[in-house]
């Protein structure tokens, strides 16, 4: 794929203003318990970012770790029709019509179109099975097999990370498109790495603090208002 053009969108924010995570855990299968577990594990380093000792990007990472104890013993069968259902019966009337269209826009033109996410890996599979896109990156969970036995070993496809995890994804499908011809879309400054790295960053529906970034750059800013 040497010289074809790509194009990368986040999820969260991005594609949807929905937050999946909630939707996740508010699933019949997880339930009050699990949420109050995640909420108990995760606000000591919430507090840390409020107090700015730590960044958030520190935050989303002991919450994708702390989210995903709840999955221990499920099979990949369960956590598939858990997710699928999140983004059919939940996400999917959420979705922002403009981000879709440029998505298709890039899939007409024959770009390699990739979802990149902190949510887990299935999650964003289900996203790019419902949107049509080419691949998915996202969060890794830990398998014994079939049985899904809690988080992963590594990071959590967030911040710095997002670029590392879509170069490996890249690798293993053996392609290797132009960064410098290549689009990435996405809301939040944690996503700098990504936007930086290629030659057409749009902020779309950004956070404030990157949409004062992208206008200082003069990026392309997709869903607000020109200033």
């Amino acid at each position: 794929m040497s010289e074809q053009r790509a194009a990368f969108f986040d999820v969260d924010g991005t594609l949807t203003p929905a937050n999946t995570w909630n939707l996740l855990l508010e699933h019949p299968r997880l339930g009050q318990a699990a949420k109050r577990a995640v909420i108990v594990r995760s606000l000591p380093v919430w507090l840390a970012v409020k107090l700015r000792v730590k960044e958030e990007t520190d935050f989303r990472q002991v919450w994708v770790r702390a989210v995903a104890h709840n999955f221990a013993g499920w099979s990949r069968s369960e956590l598939d029709e858990v997710f699928t259902y999140v983004v059919n019966e939940q996400v999917a009337d959420q979705l922002r019509g403009d981000v879709v269209e440029r998505l298709r826009d890039h899939l007409d033109r024959g770009d390699h179109v990739v979802l990149v996410s902190g949510m887990y890996q299935g999650m964003v599979q289900a996203f790019a099975r419902r949107l049509g896109a080419h691949g998915a990156v996202g969060s890794p969970l830990a398998f014994d097999g079939d049985t899904c036995v809690g988080p992963a070993n590594e990071p959590g496809c967030i911040g710095p990370h997002k670029l590392v995890f879509l170069k490996r994804y890249l690798r293993e499908k053996n392609l290797s498109p132009d960064f410098g011809r290549s689009f990435a879309y996405a809301d939040s400054l944690s996503d700098l790495p990504l936007l930086s790295s290629v030659g057409f960053p749009v902020a779309t529906y950004p956070e404030r603090e990157l949409l004062v970034y992208a206008r200082n750059k003069k990026w392309e800013v997709l869903g607000v208002a020109p200033a």
